[in-house]
């Protein structure tokens, strides 16, 4: 009980001297007790364990030895402890938090004694790395939201250009319709220009050499025809009409979109340029 007590207390007077993000702590390591210095970083244990890796490269030479954990020899500086021969080390996923933790170890195998670390170096060791990660973590995030604005920006040149070519295609087909009605009034008059002649034609055949039946049914025939184009011509006149009035009111409806989707392309433009400019100057 003393025992715990003494490292409950040894626990509390580090914490302090390193502050809140760096702690020391008794742990198990080849079954047996060992001063761990640990941080607590609040990112995803793959992205840390991969931060942590490089971060050790450039302090000595670097093996894995098992899931994430690592051995750290030939410190290329001794400020630590002058006991230290190499360090172990482990990434562990909590549930809310990822744990980074060293154990110095002398030639032997032992764990170095706690008077023989300089506490301020190993501090600064720890939060050194701490302000790495929480840094690229930074940038992680600020990646995945530069990306969604990304995403924002691309959908709103994407649905400008959709407007634009419904637009243009609303205007190519109002001057179809247009053509199309221009020309009936004179096709009309042609068809029944064409119905007469046939009338006339048969009168003066009637009054002058008369007609058989044969003959007869024949021109009724011609006539018949005659005024189904002449129904139909006007059929088509009201169909385009009533396609033309359409048009129209989808055009006031697409030139509203087509305002709307560049205003909206605008501000888009302005908050994916600021922060491509942020995510420059971030790195």
């Amino acid at each position: 009980m003393k025992n715990l007590k003494s490292l409950f207390i040894t626990l509390i007077i580090s914490t302090s001297a390193f502050s809140q993000q760096v702690f020391r702590s008794p742990d198990i390591y080849n079954n047996e007790l060992q001063d761990s210095y640990y941080i607590l970083l609040k990112a995803d244990a793959k992205y840390i364990q991969e931060d942590w890796k490089n971060y050790l490269d450039a302090k000595g030479k670097v093996s894995v030895t098992g899931e994430n954990q690592f051995s750290i020899d030939r410190f290329y500086d001794q400020f630590i402890s002058r006991d230290m021969d190499h360090m172990v080390s482990f990434v562990k996923e909590e549930k809310t938090y990822t744990k980074v933790s060293v154990i110095l170890l002398t030639a032997g195998g032992a764990g170095v004694d706690k008077a023989a670390v300089n506490q301020k170096e190993m501090a600064n060791f720890l939060l050194d790395f701490y302000d790495k990660a929480v840094h690229n973590e930074e940038i992680r995030l600020a990646e995945a939201d530069f990306k969604s604005t990304e995403d924002e920006f691309e959908a709103a040149k994407k649905n400008m250009n959709k407007v634009e070519k419904s637009l243009e295609a609303n205007l190519k087909a109002q001057e179809k319709l247009g053509k199309k009605l221009d020309a009936t009034p004179e096709k009309l008059t042609q068809i029944i220009k064409e119905k007469d002649n046939i009338y006339q034609e048969s009168l003066q055949k009637e009054n002058t050499d008369g007609m058989t039946e044969t003959e007869k049914a024949e021109y009724l025939k011609k006539l018949e025809s005659k005024e189904k184009e002449i129904v139909k011509s006007q059929k088509e006149k009201s169909k385009n009409s009533s396609k033309l009035e359409k048009k129209e009111a989808e055009f006031e409806d697409l030139t509203h979109k087509l305002f709307e989707a560049k205003q909206r392309l605008k501000v888009m433009t302005e908050v994916y340029e600021s922060k491509k400019l942020m995510m420059r100057d971030l790195k």
